[in-house]
């Protein structure tokens, strides 16, 4: 149940940067900063004896602040200085982290509800906790990317220039898909604290970085399921490593990143679709 409840959280986070990097075109590198705005604002004030459940919305609104004002800067530049201002902001965020609370967060309150607290039964309670929010982000995402919103989307990521002459506001597009990715990444975060009962810098380390880019790399940049997918089958691959050949851990992730990269630039996604092609072409071949 513990690595599947990992998984949840790795799929959450790479279903939202996926949404953005995959399927808008953002070039957003402050998805981390995110998750941690909501992790330690909810750590921090329920520490501060703040009702765990007002905390985390705080954390979200705080999230959600943030993500206007870069949006209204930022959004108007071209991808790659969007990737720039988002990585500062990110940078900006650590070192806060490292003034206000250099160490690391522990006792953080559980969260209960009518009596129940998450962390009994094994933290059965944080299980079905990501399990909703993972079932519901993968439910908004298919909303969007079906509306109105998600073929706007989809024509500023093809030809921006051609989109804005028929009346679409890419500003405003991206702005609201970039609000949505950030409520439910900060959401995760402020959970997650709880979860962990402990909060450290390490949540913006290189190694999470690199981690989620391997998940994006392995399930396919821009497709549907390919980073959920990927995101389970990492948590037990990387287990395994952790288990056996640690010290080279790093070094497999990046060979996989590059390799995704160059021969599978959909990952699992586009793996699938050959073999589903060759076995369903022979059948019918044959039939």
């Amino acid at each position: 149940m513990t690595l599947f409840t990992i998984g949840l959280i790795y799929a959450v986070v790479s279903a939202n940067w996926n949404l953005l990097f995959g399927f808008a075109g953002v070039w957003s590198l402050a998805q981390l900063a995110m998750f941690a705005i909501g992790a330690y604002s909810s750590a921090l004030l329920s520490k501060a004896g703040v009702n765990p459940w007002i905390a985390m919305l705080v954390g979200v609104i705080l999230s959600a602040i943030a993500a206007l004002i870069l949006s209204m800067v930022a959004l108007r530049l071209k991808a790659t200085y969007f990737a720039l201002v988002t990585l500062g902001f990110q940078e900006i965020v650590r070192g806060l982290v490292v003034v206000i609370y250099p160490g690391i967060i522990f006792d953080i309150p559980h969260l209960e509800i009518w009596g129940f607290s998450f962390n009994m039964l094994g933290g059965v309670g944080y299980y079905y906790a990501f399990l909703f929010l993972f079932l519901f982000t993968l439910f908004l995402h298919k909303k969007i990317t079906s509306s109105y919103i998600g073929y706007a989307t989809i024509a500023l990521r093809e030809s921006e220039m051609r989109a804005i002459s028929i009346g679409i506001n890419p500003v405003k597009v991206r702005t609201m898909l970039f609000l949505m990715s950030v409520i439910l990444t900060s959401l995760l975060g402020s959970i997650y604290a709880h979860y962990t009962n402990s909060v450290s810098q390490s949540i913006l380390g290189l190694d999470l970085f690199l981690t989620y880019l391997t998940i994006l790399a392995l399930g396919g940049i821009g497709t549907f399921y390919g980073p959920v997918l990927a995101s389970f089958i990492w948590v037990f691959l990387d287990f395994f490593l952790r288990l056996c050949i640690e010290q080279l851990r790093l070094v497999i992730m990046g060979i996989i990143v590059i390799v995704s990269l160059i021969y599978s630039k959909r990952g699992l996604t586009e793996i699938y679709e050959r073999i589903a092609n060759k076995l369903f072409g022979r059948l019918f071949h044959n039939i």
